[in-house]
């Protein structure tokens, strides 16, 4: 992801949640938003210390670069949720009532709702199956069919589509 590219989706979302904060719960975004390439299973994660100190938003480099920006903002929105409560004092955490709750009322999609869309290698094998992989070394790989090792093919690139659970 380009530098210049990176920056004008984060300039983009921290204008959306500090809009959806303001306007929903008058509070302002004192914590910034940033795109992690380490989260892969995760969408998206609210930080905070120890001491109960707001830190940073998390956002998945795969979720901002294989999904639409309309399930890029839905995952924001959790995540703001999640922050405004723990600011506010009130339960914060995934499946509490409360929270629960709060994401129905923007709908905001509930925690293991969405399935994120990565990017995916294609392979096959000696029986002509398909495989779809999120990994490019399937060289030590073999097919489940006959038992061959699978062969690189190309680089998949899924529609962008919402997907659900």
């Amino acid at each position: 992801m380009k530098t210049v590219l990176k920056a004008t989706i984060i300039e983009e979302l921290t204008i959306f949640a500090e809009d959806f904060l303001l306007e929903n719960y008058q509070l302002t975004l004192t914590i910034p938003i940033e795109i992690n390439g380490r989260l892969k299973r995760r969408m998206g994660c609210f930080h905070f210390t120890r001491d109960g100190e707001p830190v940073k938003i998390d956002l998945s480099k795969n979720l901002i670069e294989y999904n639409e920006f309309e399930i890029v903002k839905n995952v924001l929105m959790h995540e703001l949720i999640h922050y405004a409560l723990f600011v506010q004092n009130k339960p914060y955490w995934d499946g509490h009532p409360v929270f629960e709750k709060e994401l129905e009322q923007h709908a905001a999609s509930s925690t293991g709702t969405l399935k994120m869309t990565q990017n995916h290698h294609v392979y096959h094998c000696g029986c002509n199956h398909i495989h779809r992989l999120q990994i490019k070394t399937g060289t030590k790989y073999l097919c489940t069919m006959c038992g061959e090792r699978l062969v690189y093919s190309h680089e998949y690139q899924p529609e962008k589509y919402l997907q659900i659970k």
